[in-house]
This record gives structure tokens, C-alpha cells and sequence, in this order.
């Protein structure tokens, strides 16, 4: 739990409500905090943060992808900024990110089958396990953290956790660093003390883990310069498994359709903007006599009527005199095949993310072809996050008690969940314990479902008033051929079919 100190108040705990409200108030200060000279600024809302960014070119882009480990750096803050201006690309992020849903969970104990455990232990158990995992927001944090990863390739957080629930506070990568793994596969990561020299506020208002850590970078400031983020609050995920050490982008081998999209809607909004444009030709009309500079109308009686003219035209509409007859000026465009551009470089981003594609999904026209595009997105989405996210919150839990349950993040998401379903649901009819597993992917946790039974079945009775009408075809036995006795007897059997003759010895 967080603690700060204030003036020469006593210390006092800051919740994870707390937290997250100073946090997204700061978000933007935080994520460029680099630039901020003034660290009391960040506890003061009244004042406005200015927040920038480095216009992005292809030939920045090219010079960076020459050596991209070396460049990594400048990768990510291209990244940040593309999430930003390019709506396809946030999109792009946005779907995997909600490719992990942690409410689509089983909560499964530990039981050792020749132990002496009672069943009042494992349910004292399960259910401690269950009520530490219902906490708040927990999803909404996950995500967060996954939009960073997918953005970023790694997401460092530090965790916050009470009775109100969990907040993961999010550090920039330029002052962490991956340092190593946990026996079940979570990295660990330490973070460059150096970066609250200037920021003291920071400190006194994070509290613990960042004042222990602090402290123990003031006593050796050379060698405790990059201080472990300790496992309890360690929260670390990486896209990219393949390098742990240095964070590259996933999607940044797309980063230059991504700008070219950009460049081409930059260029299709100026082209709108011309293709408003209009422009007025006064034009003298010469009179019947020979010289060429004696018109219907005098010059200056011209001029006046131009000028007043000019006054009420709108900003898109231009004039001028001429003495000569002038062509129609026209500044408009195939504006349909522009957008045809537009849209085919859309389909060709998303196409070629290897990812996302029913984004795209125009270019789906069968179901098959939908739930194939499904499967695979979720695949791409999924593999490496998942399993890191599963291991750390199973790690997670044994720091703050004592349990004997895991939990297992089910293979399913938000966009495959009703087949899934579907797949339990048949598994159900053979007698597998199924029904908490159902309920968390219809949106109830473990304990609702438990409440939900227990006001059902024990207090209203609703399983002795409302019952299943019985099926004709699923009774046994009986001579009569009525509803509820079983199918009816066949009075002449010799006039069966084959067909028929082997159903019925089935």
C-alpha cells in the first residue's frame, strides 16, 4: 500500500482509488515527465502541462530500422506517436490488447487426494482465493498494461493493492530495464533511480516500494543506480519473448504503410479543401467602338462594384477583373477514387498486420472465413500474454496470503467466448464440473454464481417451482405411446425399411 508524506504532516496510506485518480489527472505529465523541469507541477492541476511530440518522416523511419536495437528507443516514441495519430494503428492495438479477459477464469484448489484436507479447508480456501481475485478493476488495469505492451512491446507496472481494489501504475521504459525471470517464466525489472532526483514529489506521494528503493540508491548512488522493482508490486510483460533484453515494437515492421496511410489522408483532406475552392471572373465587356480599352461599363464604376463584392465573399471563394473572356476554373477531383485509395491502404495495413483481420472485415464474406480469422487472431493475440499474465497473478497472490488454488485463464476470447461456450456446453452433458466456468464467461465470478444458487435453490426454492418440461424423446420404457411414456411401439415391425429395422436395434 502506498504511503507519502505531506509537509510535516504524518504519513498517511493512500488507496488504489487514490492512486488512480492522481494518475490519470497526471497521465500526460507522467508519460513525458522527461521534459517537465518543475516536479511540483505535477501536484498542481491548476497548471497546464505541455506535452510534445517528434513528427515522424520516412526517412527518420529508414535510418532507424538500419539498426533497430541500437534505435529502439526512438521505435517507441515513433510508435506512441503513430497510436496517436493513425486511427487504424490504435485500432490494430486495441484488438489484441482485448484479446485477455482475466473475468475468463477457473479457480481450481490445489487438492492432494490421499491428504487429510477437509472439505471445510478447501472451501475456507477457494473462497479466500476467489474474494482476493474479485477485486476492482482488475480487467480495466490488465488491459491498460496490454495496450502498453502492444504499443511498446514491454509494459512495466508497479503494483498497488487493498481492500478497494488494484491499481497498476505504469513506468516508461526509458527508466526500467528487464533484469531477469521468475522460476515460472514473469520477468523482473529494475528501475533507474537517477529519474527522481528532480522529481522528490513523486517519490513522497508513491510511497512504498519507490522510498525503500530510493533510499538504497542514496546510500551508493554508482552502484545502486538501477534499484529491483521487489516481486510483490513487479508487474512485467513482453510481447516480443524472443529478445527479453531490448523492447522493439511488434507492428513496427508496418510503420511505414502506416505513414504512408497518414500522408495519403493528409494529402485527400487537402484535396478536399480545394476541391471547395472557387473563384470569380469579373469580366469587361468591350463596347462597339474601336478602341480596345473602352468598355460597356467605366473602369472605376467596375472596381466599386468588384470591391463590395469581395467584402461578402466567403473564405473559399476568390474574384478577380479581367478584361478578356476567361475559361471555367475548376479545382475538384475524382473525390471517389481518392477514397478508394484510402480504403484500399486501410485493408492493406490490417491485411498485412498478421493480426486483426476481421478489422478488415469487408474482405470476410462466409462464416467459416469470420470464425477461421477469429481463431487466428486471438492465436497471434494471445500466445505470449496470456501465459505471463496467468503466472504473475497466480505469483502474485501468494505475497498477500496463504492459498492452495490456482487460477487458469481459459483459452477463449471476447470474440470466440459464444463457441466456446458452445464447446463446454457439450462437454457439460458428459458430466464435467462446468458450471462456475460458464458463469465466468457469462459475466458472473465464483461468488456470484455461489449467492445466485444459494438464493435460488435454498431460500426462494425456484428449483421445485420452475421444472424442465420432460421430452418425448429423451423418457425410457413404458407400453403407452403417449407424451412422457417413451416413443411409441411399432404394431408391424415387417414393414420396416432396413434403414429403419437398424435404427431401431440401435
Amino acid at each position: 500500500m502506498a504511503q507519502t508524506k505531506s509537509g510535516a504532516t504524518s504519513t498517511t496510506n493512500r488507496t488504489t482509488a487514490e492512486m488512480r485518480e492522481w494518475y490519470e489527472l497526471h497521465k500526460s505529465a507522467i508519460e513525458k515527465f522527461e521534459k517537465i523541469q518543475n516536479g511540483i507541477q505535477l501536484l498542481d492541476p491548476k497548471k497546464d502541462v505541455s506535452r510534445t511530440y517528434t513528427i515522424f518522416k520516412r526517412e527518420l523511419l529508414r535510418n532507424y530500422m538500419k539498426n533497430p536495437y541500437k534505435n529502439y528507443a526512438k521505435l517507441i516514441e515513433l510508435s506512441r506517436f503513430l497510436y496517436l495519430r493513425s486511427n487504424p494503428y490504435r485500432k490494430i492495438i486495441g484488438y489484441n490488447a482485448s484479446m485477455i479477459n482475466v473475468n475468463y477464469r477457473s479457480i481450481i484448489p490445489k487438492k492432494e487426494w490421499v491428504d487429510s484436507t477437509t472439505p471445510e479447508e478447501v472451501m475456507k480456501d477457494y473462497y479466500d482465493t476467489c474474494r482476493f481475485f474479485n477485486v476492482s478493476d482488475m480487467q480495466a488495469e490488465i488491459y491498460k498494461m496490454c495496450i502498453i505492451a502492444w504499443r511498446e512491446d514491454a509494459a512495466y507496472g508497479c503494483i498497488y493493492h487493498n481492500d478497494d481494489g488494484i491499481f497498476i501504475l505504469p513506468l516508461p521504459y526509458d527508466i526500467c530495464r528487464i533484469e531477469g525471470m521468475y522460476d515460472d517464466g514473469g520477468l523482473a525489472y529494475s528501475v533507474k533511480m537517477s529519474y527522481f532526483d528532480a522529481h522528490q514529489d513523486q517519490i513522497e506521494f508513491y510511497g512504498e516500494p519507490f522510498d525503500s528503493m530510493y533510499r538504497e540508491y542514496l546510500k551508493d548512488k554508482q552502484n545502486g543506480l538501477w534499484q529491483h522493482m521487489p516481486d510483490k508490486y513487479c508487474f512485467c510483460i513482453k510481447v516480443n519473448l524472443d529478445d527479453p533484453t531490448i523492447p522493439l515494437p511488434p507492428y513496427m515492421a508496418l510503420f511505414n504503410s502506416i505513414i504512408n496511410l497518414c500522408d495519403t489522408e493528409d494529402l485527400q483532406a487537402d484535396k478536399d479543401k480545394a476541391s471547395v475552392y472557387k473563384l470569380l471572373s469579373f469580366e469587361l465587356e468591350p463596347d462597339d467602338s474601336p478602341d480596345p480599352d473602352s468598355f460597356t461599363v467605366d473602369v472605376d464604376t467596375a472596381a466599386q462594384y468588384f470591391e463590395r463584392a469581395r467584402k461578402v465573399l466567403p473564405d473559399y471563394v476568390d474574384a478577380f477583373i479581367t478584361p478578356i473572356k476567361v475559361n471555367p476554373i475548376s479545382f475538384k477531383d475524382d473525390q471517389a477514387a481518392d477514397i478508394n485509395i484510402i480504403e484500399n491502404a486501410t485493408k492493406t495495413l490490417y491485411n498485412s498486420s498478421g493480426g486483426a483481420q476481421i478489422l478488415n472485415s469487408s474482405s470476410i464474406s462466409t462464416t467459416i472465413g469470420w470464425t477461421s480469422a477469429l481463431i487466428a487472431d486471438e492465436q497471434y493475440g494471445t500466445n505470449t500474454l496470456r501465459a505471463q499474465i496467468q503466472n504473475f497473478l497466480n505469483r502474485w497472490i501468494k505475497y498477500y496470503q496463504k492459498t492452495n488454488c490456482e487460477l487458469v485463464l481459459l483459452p477463449v476470447s471476447p470474440y470466440t467466448k459464444q463457441t466456446y461456450i458452445d464447446q463446454l456446453k457439450s462437454q457439460f452433458t458428459y458430466g464435467m464440473p462446468l458450471r462456475l466456468t460458464l458463469g465466468a464467461l457469462d459475466g458472473f465470478n465464483e461468488l456470484q454464481m455461489m449467492s445466485l444458487a444459494n438464493l435460488e435453490n435454498d431460500i426462494m426454492h425456484l428449483n421445485d417451482s420452475f421444472i424442465p418440461p420432460a421430452s418425448a424423446n429423451t423418457q425410457s420404457g413404458g407400453e403407452s405411446s403417449e407424451v412422457g411414456q417413451g416413443r411409441p411401439e411399432i404394431t408391424n415391425p415387417g414393414e420396416l425399411t432396413d434403414e429403419g429395422d437398424a435404427s431401431r436395434s440401435k
